[in-house]
């Protein structure tokens, strides 16, 4: 099939969507990728992107736009939602299927797509649940997403607790595909970090609010026993920046690429996951750091009552704190470093049992051909 992809950021990287991709281009499918570029103003680029030895088309639309600006984003938003309607109406007939990620490429993207083609939805978070819909406008964002929910042919959701997100809606079809990474064939030691007698911490991802991000740079910051390894982009990047500018225990990477990723991540001992509980979305997240604590073997810090921590209790993965009160767990899981090598193998279990790569791109295969 001839699929496109529609996400509101530039995949560089997104670990998600660059999965999938490499899955279906490998499985033989002509995958192409429609991103926005936030970065600058430009007229679209096309480029080739190399996914695990597999090339996947990839067409930028430059939009200059902050990170994490919720609603202060709308025009922004709407202006990307115009180029997506564009795109698909001027490529008319082209795509067997198109695949979109979210509620803000999946509305624009259903109303412009050609009659016999295939919609999968790919819900990364649920829209209305997000910052960036306005208490007045949630009833309407909801009913609309809903219907989008109902007539495509596919939905993916990135966990079963999802469905409690989504139980006002009947999907044709639906589809679990967790955040888990591939394997990475790499060697260990082209990761490492400095070698020092500190726990290291690697956070990389969304510098976003609702992650504890300043908050961890301050408890490094003031606890010297500890390290923090971080890397990203997004509203707190600057002052992630200044952080380790003024503390020799963070060290900032700025954007890095996945596998680049997943290097640093090997090298260090723990890995963070703090996501606001009060978010509703958060409470339901499925973040590539749990999964890929799960692969590396490493402890998890998690907030109670966030997406995917009752598995970190369950199954012996770590620590689950208060949000508010990260610190006493991280110090708690220091504590514990005896039993890290009894975390690493039931973290690894698992990932081979639940939520390998390979169940997971075997779920997405499944789903395309239903729809054929």
């Amino acid at each position: 099939m001839n699929i496109l992809i529609i996400r509101s950021n530039p995949v560089a990287p997104d670990p998600r969507v660059e999965k999938e991709a490499a899955s279906l281009a490998k499985s033989g499918h002509n995958v192409e990728i429609l991103a926005w570029d936030r970065s600058s103003d430009h007229a679209l680029t096309d480029e080739s992107l190399e996914l695990n030895g597999y090339t996947v088309r990839i067409c930028r639309a430059g939009i200059k736009a902050p990170t994490g600006a919720g609603i202060k984003n709308i025009f922004n938003i709407l202006k990307y939602q115009q180029v997506i309607r564009g795109f698909i109406k001027s490529r008319k007939g082209r795509y067997d299927a198109i695949h979109a990620c979210d509620f803000d490429t999946a509305f624009p993207a259903f109303i412009a797509r050609s009659p016999g083609t295939r919609f999968v939805y790919d819900i990364f978070d649920y829209y209305v649940d997000g910052y960036n819909v306005p208490r007045i406008a949630k009833g309407i964002v909801e009913k609309c997403e809903t219907g989008i929910i109902n007539k495509a042919d596919a939905v993916i959701i990135c966990s079963e607790m999802r469905r409690q997100q989504i139980a006002g809606s009947r999907p044709k079809r639906l589809y679990v595909v967790h955040n888990t990474p591939a394997k990475f064939d790499f060697v260990s030691e082209n990761g490492k970090t400095p070698d020092t007698d500190r726990i290291k911490l690697a956070y990389i991802g969304n510098l976003e609010e609702e992650r504890n991000i300043p908050e961890m740079c301050e408890f490094v910051a003031e606890h010297p026993g500890f390290e923090l390894h971080i890397a990203g982009f997004g509203y707190y990047a600057d002052k992630v920046r200044e952080y380790s500018e003024k503390y020799q225990n963070i060290v900032w990477y700025g954007r890095i690429n996945y596998e680049e990723a997943v290097k640093l991540e090997s090298s260090c001992d723990i890995m963070p996951a703090l996501y606001d509980p009060k978010n509703r979305n958060n409470r339901f997240a499925a973040p590539n750091k749990f999964y890929e604590a799960l692969l590396l073997g490493k402890p998890l810090l998690m907030a109670k009552g966030s997406g995917m921590s009752e598995y970190v209790e369950e199954y012996g993965l770590g620590v689950v704190a208060p949000f508010e009160d990260f610190g006493a767990g991280l110090v708690k899981l220091a504590e514990m470093r005896d039993i890290w090598p009894e975390i690493s193998v039931n973290g690894k279990k698992l990932y081979d049992e639940m939520f390998s790569w390979n169940i997971m791109e075997k779920r997405l295969l499944d789903l395309y051909e239903d729809i054929k």
